[in-house]
């Protein structure tokens, strides 16, 4: 006889992911907490170039499925370039090598031939064939025909962007995509900047497609969360928090790897600040328990052109607006379960 909560999981209405990654730390992260979810089910990951290369983005994934014995979820390597191919600057390249490592897993460097050959055996051909985000779409949605798709978006929007500028039936299975992007410090009836600091980093490497997923009418609902509430205190996270992760005792041989993995991610951000902030979880967490954040409706603009405001995010106070920013989060809250879902397998 099935128990209380194996009924519950059996019969609950799990909402179908697709996670999209840039395969940085916080990245990485992110795709465990929605692995390990209750009631949101990942069917599929995208990786886009940003923190790295969507070729190492892709390596970096595989190996989190392999950890996490998931390898039945379709890997899809998407767009190496922004919308307006352009260079970073120097300076942007180290400060994302100081936060994420080299190529984007802190200190761990994997064997990327390995990697491939088990992505390789694991992706379907159409997935292989085609670099197109659309074809990607297309396969999940013949495997579940009837239900619609939310997406996770926490790297630069390029692969979404390229999917509204293709247009079709596809945009209409997306029911909802959840955002990492953009810095809100203010919110009134009036249009204002962020600040007059630098752009986050999503929106500046590719503001071109921030701005057309962002302005596309009478579609999916867009919920973001920006750098203003990832960065605040009550979603600070300390080496103290890390510890606790950590704290437990007798653990089973199955579970050994993926700590140790985690442990090695954890610990490399803690290194650079003592403040750890994981801003793409909560994007997760945006979809997935939305009763811990409160949001404001509004207008969110994306600067395109050049100079020192390119990827800046503009915000006006809108009941019909294009999007839904979150303004609070619970903070407390959000730490327990990340805690409980960090040390839960």
């Amino acid at each position: 006889m099935l128990s209380g909560h194996a009924l519950w999981l059996r019969f609950k209405i799990l909402q179908r992911v697709i996670l999209d990654v840039d395969s940085g730390i916080d990245d990485i992260i992110a795709i465990i907490v929605a692995l390990r979810a209750r009631n949101i089910q990942v069917i599929g990951i995208s990786t886009v170039k940003g923190n790295v290369d969507a070729h190492i983005g892709t390596s970096n994934v595989v190996r989190v499925l392999e950890i996490e014995r998931r390898l039945d979820i379709p890997v899809f390597k998407g767009s190496d370039v922004s919308l307006n191919i352009r260079p970073l600057p120097s300076s942007i390249r180290k400060e994302r090598r100081a936060n994420h490592g080299v190529r984007g897993l802190g200190k761990i460097i994997l064997n990327d031939e390995k990697m491939h050959e088990l992505w390789n055996r694991i992706t379907p051909d159409e997935i292989k064939r085609t670099n197109h985000y659309s074809d990607f779409l297309e396969f999940i949605t013949r495997k579940y025909p009837d239900e619609d798709i939310s997406i996770v978006a926490t790297g630069p929007l390029t692969n979404i962007a390229n999917l509204v500028k293709k247009g079709g039936h596809l945009l209409h299975k997306i029911k909802e995509i959840s955002i990492m992007g953009g810095s809100y410090h203010m919110v009134t009836s009036k249009l204002i900047s962020e600040s007059l600091g630098p752009a986050e980093f999503n929106f500046f490497f590719d503001p071109e497609a921030a701005r057309i997923v962002l302005n596309f009418k009478n579609c999916f609902i867009r919920k973001l969360i920006g750098l203003n509430l990832t960065q605040d205190s009550t979603c600070s996270l300390t080496k103290n928090f890390v510890n606790k992760i950590f704290a437990t005792n007798n653990l089973p041989d199955n579970m050994s790897e993926s700590l140790n993995f985690l442990s090695s991610l954890l610990n490399f951000k803690v290194k650079q600040n003592s403040i750890l902030h994981l801003h793409d979880v909560l994007a997760v967490f945006m979809l997935e328990e939305p009763s811990l954040f409160r949001f404001i409706k509004g207008d969110v603009e994306v600067l395109t052109a050049e100079g020192n405001e390119r990827g800046l995010s503009l915000f006006r106070k809108n009941i019909k607006g294009n999007a839904s920013v979150a303004f609070h989060v619970n903070g407390s809250k959000f730490r327990y379960l990340l805690q409980e879902r960090l040390r839960t397998r």
